[in-house]
């Protein structure tokens, strides 16, 4: 597990999911146009910089909160309407194990995401740095802590939302803070879908090693997620994949 895999990049109502209730509604309204300057002061200084865009920490200038707002150059992204869908379903999301949707503002040239700050980093490096330690491993306490966490996540996207995540792996979970015991957080939404509980999903998306077989063969649905999340808890307690 030395090298990390690239990452993959990708609403109407969906058929057997759940309609959208007052909170959704509201969450709705976030969008807005104008400049992200105007309500938050963003920092010079990158987090991260991806294919996309790049990731600054920024400030609520009135409640002087700190948040991340990632920068997207809308020229860049092949497909406009799938990332507009990622910014729809993280409108709907609203648990502890999920990144938060705080705004989104827009202009001509850049859609600017502002989430909640996580500090902690990457699953993907922390199970680095334990293959580099004497266990070489995360122990079965520890990978069942984090294990628990990603599963009410999906519990709460599956049942709540009949959201399909499709690309889970380490590089898409952030801890909260650099602590040992930060809470994790799902990241990219991107590859993301209803699930219509009618027809089978056939697209073939996600990521090598975390894949289900199912996606492979382009008949499958929400359980795919499961599989993935396998795969990672065998990560955490080996050190490397299966």
């Amino acid at each position: 597990m030395g090298n990390s895999q690239p990452k993959a990049k990708g609403a109407k109502a969906p058929r057997g999911g759940r309609k959208p209730g007052a909170t959704e509604e509201k969450k709705a309204e976030q969008s807005v146009s104008g400049d992200v300057r105007e309500k938050y002061r963003v920092d010079h200084s990158e987090l991260g910089h991806g294919h996309y865009g790049v990731v600054r920490k920024c400030q609520n200038r009135q409640t002087k909160e700190y948040f991340a707002v990632k920068t997207i150059k809308k020229s860049k992204v092949g497909r406009l309407e799938t990332l507009k869908r990622e910014i729809e379903i993280l409108k709907t999301m609203d648990h502890p194990n999920i990144i938060k949707l705080v705004d989104v503002f827009e202009d001509d040239k850049y859609l600017h995401l502002v989430t909640e700050l996580c500090t902690g980093g990457e699953l993907f490096d922390r199970i680095i740095e334990k293959t580099k330690s004497a266990e070489g491993h995360y122990s079965e306490q520890d990978a069942a802590t984090i294990i628990k966490s990603v599963l009410s996540a999906l519990e709460y996207c599956h049942t709540v939302h009949n959201i399909c995540h499709r690309d889970l792996k380490p590089e898409n979970f952030l801890f909260a803070t650099p602590a040992p015991d930060s809470e994790l957080k799902i990241i990219d939404f991107g590859l993301s879908r209803y699930d219509d509980e009618i027809e089978h999903m056939s697209t073939k998306v996600g990521t090598p090693y975390y894949i289900a077989p199912e996606v492979l063969s382009r008949k499958y649905d929400k359980e795919c997620d499961l599989w993935s999340v396998g795969v990672v808890t065998y990560v955490l307690l080996c050190g490397y994949p299966p």
